[in-house]
């Protein structure tokens, strides 16, 4: 069962900051300051570049022994690991590898590098789609920049985000939307994509996949996640 942890403030020079930035220690920078928050499409945006995102390349080797799990964790999100959502308590979505007996954590950074919501997961020794929610009493801010991060801990013993970790991280920002005044799924989903709001279309053709399966692997195309067309929900 998730076991949700305190947040707390978080050092600049720290090693989580280093593993959200996918960048070493030593080559850390100050955050850019940025008047626009949302990004206009789907596609890479530069006012996000300078610190690389890391859907699922990972920036270290793989440190689980001969359970190498480097590039198979991976976030479900845009190409540029921005993901956009009109929800003040969005749900995150990762595919996962067949992992045994390990514990993850997913964490939520502001834009003061606060971590604001973590919590621990035992993982199931299945592959496929994990969810990961946003609780009701964390509401994220319009037009805030957040920093998300999901890490598998390759030692069982020790629960603490280090550099020993297998870690996927990226971007998270929510805009201020109305909802669509269609119920037809499939024009919710039009509505999501012209606003450039990735998450609810994800999440309507996610729920629509057996009805809409052409929809839902176009979507998945779009943004290169084609290998996960028909994985599983895990728990």
């Amino acid at each position: 069962m998730p076991q949700a942890l305190k947040s707390r403030p978080l050092s600049l020079g720290g090693i989580l900051l280093s593993l959200m930035l996918g960048l070493s220690p030593l080559s850390a920078q100050a955050t850019p300051s940025h008047s626009s928050l949302v990004p206009e499409q789907f596609q890479k945006q530069d006012d996000f570049e300078e610190f690389p995102p890391t859907r699922g390349t990972g920036t270290r080797p793989g440190k689980c022994g001969e359970e190498s799990i480097r590039g198979e964790i991976f976030p479900l999100t845009p190409e540029s690991n921005i993901l956009t959502t009109a929800d003040p308590n969005p749900s995150l979505y990762f595919y996962l590898p067949a992992i045994k007996n390990k514990e993850a954590t997913f964490w939520v950074l502001d834009d003061t590098d606060e971590i604001i919501y973590d919590v621990n997961l035992t993982l199931s020794n299945n592959a496929g789609i994990l969810q990961v929610e946003l609780p009701e009493e964390l509401t994220l801010t319009p037009d805030t920049r957040y920093k998300w991060g999901f890490a598998v801990h390759c030692d069982p013993r020790n629960l603490e985000i280090d550099e020993t970790d297998e870690a996927v991280t990226g971007w998270l920002t929510r805009t201020d939307l109305e909802p669509p005044t269609n119920t037809e799924p499939l024009q919710q989903v039009e509505y999501y994509r012209q606003e450039n709001v990735w998450q609810e279309a994800f999440e309507i053709l996610l729920q629509q996949r057996e009805r809409q399966p052409q929809a839902w692997a176009d979507l998945l195309e779009s943004e290169g996640l084609e290998d996960y067309i028909d994985a599983p929900m895990i728990d």
